[in-house]
């Protein structure tokens, strides 16, 4: 039911994607070139994965939206969060370390010359994958989020955090090393929906776990390598 004149824009810079549309809509709305957006997340990660590898483990399903736009009422404005900054680090050393690719099969007996089998596609992470995960999806991340706090004037102890949630090594060491006042994570209860996992917990903190900071810090992975971070601020714009 969508507006016709909606212009749909896919992003595919996994696993980020939900970062990028929330900066993207917040610029373009910035701008006035357009009064709202539609923001959505969605993935099927069980299906793309190999279930004989270790990312395996995790992977799970989730969906989910929010909109955007200039608030009508003042009350809407003391409540929502606004984008007030972002940062990023690329480590595009690491590109094409984590793929999605079919595997090559023999032929059949009696198939036709020059004809191959392939799996369907599903995720591949290499050895300088495994090793660019933990080098960026850990200290670079954390340095990354630790810099946009920074700008503001913030520490840990000012901010909630929602985060990429591969695994529950990487949430552990984030809240160490950034160590703030609240982490929204569900890792236990929904695993690693990839591009869902933000978007996902941010909404399902409304109702389980409301977040009271007035900053909220998004991180998030993406596999060329690289960490984004956003921070949101509760209140009215400020000049």
């Amino acid at each position: 039911g969508v507006n016709k004149r909606a212009w749909v824009v896919p992003l595919a810079n996994d696993f980020s994607n939900f970062n990028a549309g929330l900066l993207f809509a917040d610029a373009m709305i910035r701008t006035g070139r357009v009064k709202t957006a539609l923001v959505v997340v969605g993935c099927n990660w069980s299906r793309y994965v190999d279930y004989h590898t270790p990312q395996a483990i995790s992977a799970a399903d989730g969906a989910a939206a929010v909109v955007l736009g200039v608030p009508t009422r003042t009350a809407d404005a003391n409540a929502l969060f606004e984008v007030v900054d972002h940062e990023t680090a690329t480590h595009a050393e690491y590109f094409g370390s984590m793929f999605m690719q079919g595997d090559r099969r023999e032929t059949l007996p009696g198939s036709k010359p020059g004809a191959e089998l392939w799996t369907p596609p599903y995720f591949h992470i290499t050895a300088a994958g495994q090793e660019g995960f933990k080098t960026v999806g850990v200290g670079v991340a954390a340095s990354v989020a630790s810099t946009v706090m920074q700008r503001s004037g913030l520490t840990g102890a000012d901010v909630a955090l929602i985060g990429h949630q591969a695994s529950r090594v990487l949430l552990d060491q984030w809240t160490k090393e950034l160590q703030p006042a609240c982490v929204v994570e569900t890792i236990a209860k929904f695993a690693n929906m990839t591009v869902a996992n933000i978007a996902v917990n941010l909404a399902w903190s409304k109702t389980n776990l409301p977040i009271v900071q007035d900053h909220l810090v998004l991180l998030a992975l993406g596999p060329d390598m690289h960490a984004n971070a956003i921070l949101l601020r509760r209140g009215p714009a400020r000049s």
